[in-house]
């Protein structure tokens, strides 16, 4: 998906991420994301949770 003209890169990523963890989940996200269990792409931490590493609908 391309940028709109004069769009200055505003368009929110939330979209491409697989996987939501609260911060106390950090480590698990990462080796999800480091060995791609569970289809984890792109694995964002969040510090207000979710608390499962549930993949995003």
């Amino acid at each position: 998906m391309s940028p709109a003209p004069g769009d200055r890169g505003t368009e929110v990523a939330s979209h491409w991420a697989t996987h939501a963890v609260a911060l106390d989940r950090a480590s698990t996200a990462y080796d999800m994301f480091e060995h791609r269990t569970d289809g984890c792409v792109r694995a964002v931490i969040r510090p207000d949770g979710p608390s499962a590493e549930e993949p995003r609908t």
